[in-house]
């Protein structure tokens, strides 16, 4: 009978052992839960704080006085108080963007094309993160384009002698 005893003494002692590992697991099945979902919420945390928009957008169309648009126009948009300039141009839509502009304003907008009078648009204020849509329509005008002249001297640069890179040292190096 001894025997019997110690061995459900032992077994007694095992299953104390095996509890104590369930509740020990358990602990740390719960400060790891607490621990990942606190990790989760900085990251969110940090994805809105790089989220923030500090700067607006201007867009718009440039057409003609006969509601054609206007491809190619160059659209130049100057933000009077710091004098910074913003620059682009139409595409085949007549439509351009210029991201990324100072929140605020005045801004004076010009936009130019070949055989158009040069458009301009003044105190346009932006909103921050809103896009402030604008509308050019330019004047047609004949324009005289003037003779353009090419020309060029022969240079003794190149030469057949001389086909690869080349660099000069002076008494420094």
């Amino acid at each position: 009978m001894e025997k019997t005893n110690k061995t459900i003494t032992y077994l007694g002692n095992l299953g104390n052992f095996s509890y104590i590992l369930h509740v020990i697991n358990n602990k740390i099945k719960k400060r790891m839960k607490k621990t990942i979902q606190l990790l989760l919420l900085f990251l969110a945390m940090s994805l809105t704080g790089f989220a923030q928009i500090t700067t607006s957008t201007i867009s718009g169309v440039v057409k003609n006085q006969k509601g054609e648009i206007v491809q190619g126009a160059t659209i130049h948009a100057t933000h009077e108080p710091t004098g910074t300039n913003y620059y682009s141009s139409t595409n085949k839509s007549g439509v351009f963007v210029i991201p990324a502009v100072r929140v605020g304003g005045p801004y004076t907008i010009h936009a130019s094309s070949i055989g158009f009078k040069k458009g301009e648009l003044k105190e346009i204020n932006t909103s921050l993160g809103l896009t402030e849509n604008v509308v050019f329509v330019l004047i047609e005008e004949s324009v005289q384009l003037k003779e353009v002249v090419v020309s060029a001297n022969k240079t003794g640069i190149f030469s057949k002698e001389k086909t690869g890179a080349a660099q000069q040292f002076g008494r420094r190096e």
